[in-house]
């Protein structure tokens, strides 16, 4: 999935911005505290890489000037909802695993007194009471089965399980309307990683690569094939720690006076980018390496801290000056 809108609600100084473009380059430029850095974590948000705080709700809410017109009664105020949504656009691969025909749209809201919750716009049972049955208990569900006339196979027993199963099939043949539902697991799933470099946390290009890697290297890890290998390594490594966690599970009761002492050593492989080379050319320039860049680097190169990871480095002023 690739990101192409952003629309955000009630989120820091962005009280209603709506359809902002989203390009595979894009530059956010303005003044200090017009919204940039807001942007860019509402877009963590959405993507949940971050979660709200408490800071982050507009005090320019929409809902503020009607709160200022009602009587003092707190409880008839509407609930601030903070919403940060996306239209992503996904490749022929996507739309084939996730059988949608074209792109999708999705956000994630966080209602005053009620919790976040990661939707989707996709076609949801015209009646509201059926759009999220498996989040209902047994009684609700025996509820809304007689308010809508369904009733137990034969045969089916009693219970939430078989609620569920009648209820979902009645959805499924319902008339249905554009709107916004709980977000599938499989959607989940297939929304991109964010990976967001900071001023203050990309120091080096070394730094900005190893990341970028290191999560792709985690995406492999994931595969199945992948995964039981390093499973049964996991396996066999804590089986090699046994003999020498039961050591030292007796030297603690031996010296901590303990009746007792447990311990169970969990060993887990989470493969890391230990280090990247880098080197870089200029036109008409052998090429050397990144290892050295920073205010003052190798060959006429700057690292600029806190650029993209597209900008890792720039001609020396006199350089661009002859250019021009």
């Amino acid at each position: 999935m690739r990101l192409v809108e952003l629309s955000v609600t009630n989120f820091r100084s962005l009280g209603d911005v709506q359809g902002i473009p989203i390009h595979k380059q894009t530059i956010l430029t303005g003044h200090n505290d017009c919204g940039k850095t807001a942007t860019l974590d509402a877009i963590a948000f959405l993507l949940g890489e971050r979660p709200l705080a408490d800071s982050d709700i507009s005090q320019f809410a929409e809902s503020e000037p009607a709160r200022a017109a009602l009587p003092s009664d707190e409880d008839a105020a509407e609930p601030i909802a903070v919403t940060v949504e996306g239209r992503f656009d996904l490749s022929d691969a996507e739309k084939k695993a996730l059988g949608i025909p074209s792109s999708i749209q999705v956000r994630r809201r966080h209602v005053e007194g009620e919790g976040v919750s990661l939707e989707w716009l996709a076609q949801v049972p015209q009646n509201p009471a059926l759009r999220n049955i498996s989040s209902l208990k047994a009684s609700e569900l025996r509820s809304l089965a007689s308010d809508v006339g369904v009733k137990l196979r034969e045969g089916q027993p009693n219970v939430k399980a078989s609620w569920t199963e009648v209820l979902e099939e009645h959805a499924a043949s319902a008339p249905t309307v554009a709107g916004w539902a709980q977000a599938p697991e499989h959607i989940v799933s297939a929304l991109p990683q964010l990976l967001y470099f900071r001023g203050d946390a990309a120091e080096t290009p070394d730094t900005v690569v190893r990341s970028i890697l290191t999560a792709k290297l985690r995406e492999y890890t994931l595969r199945e094939e992948t995964r039981q290998k390093i499973t049964d390594l996991e396996t066999d490594f804590s089986g090699l720690l046994k003999d020498d966690a039961a050591r030292l599970q007796k030297l603690v009761e031996e010296r901590c006076g303990f009746d007792s002492f447990s311990l169970e050593p969990t060993v887990q492989f989470r493969p890391t980018v230990s280090g990247v080379s880098m080197t870089a050319a200029a036109p008409g320039q052998r090429a050397v390496s990144l290892a050295a860049a920073g205010p003052a680097g190798p060959a006429g190169f700057r690292w600029r801290s806190g650029r993209p990871a597209s900008s890792f480095c720039r001609k020396q002023r006199r350089t661009a000056s002859q250019a021009v």
